[in-house]
């Protein structure tokens, strides 16, 4: 553009921008965190502690498509319409590949090991033997209530008679 004004003889009001010679240290001495894993330079996301691996990056997503070029091209690609959930699932994988993930696939199957495949869960079902009484645990089988009432009535001796008619001086 510049030598396009030169060859013209017209004036430009472009300016060229000049880098100093020193670099300029950067304000901003913190990354920015919760970023998908894509953001990150290779280099430095590899060369970060596996603790600040987990903090600083959100590593269950991407933002970018693998090739560059194909967002930039004059027609729009079909994957930059969809949602994050769905470009997840299309380019996880092979983005997240130079990345070393390893550890933190083993650190969640580490948990897994020392838990057990059922550590944690609860057993719903109820023992099918003694259906309809209390079993041995206190519990009372589907569809069995129990009420305090019940247990006051027959332990101070009230009649169920009594219980059913008004006090006097009620209305």
């Amino acid at each position: 553009m510049l030598q396009y004004h030169k060859n013209m003889g017209t004036v430009s009001r472009l300016c060229t921008r000049v880098l100093s010679k020193e670099p300029i240290l950067s304000t901003f001495t913190t990354p920015p965190t919760q970023m998908p894993i894509d953001f990150y330079h290779i280099k430095w996301f590899n060369s970060l502690s596996e603790v600040k691996k987990r903090v600083i990056v959100d590593v269950h997503s991407v933002a970018f498509l693998p090739n560059p070029e194909e967002s930039l091209q004059a027609k729009r690609h079909a994957d930059e319409k969809c949602l994050d959930r769905a470009l997840n699932k299309i380019h996880y994988e092979a983005a997240v590949e130079p990345y070393d993930l390893q550890d933190e696939v083993d650190v969640v199957e580490d948990e897994e090991d020392r838990n057990g495949s059922e550590a944690g869960s609860i057993d719903w079902e109820y023992p099918s033997e003694n259906e309809g009484s209390e079993s041995d645990d206190g519990l009372y089988a589907p569809g069995e209530y129990h009420y305090e009432d019940d247990d006051y009535s027959k332990n101070e001796g009230i009649n169920e008679e009594d219980e059913n008619e008004p006090e006097e001086g009620i209305c």
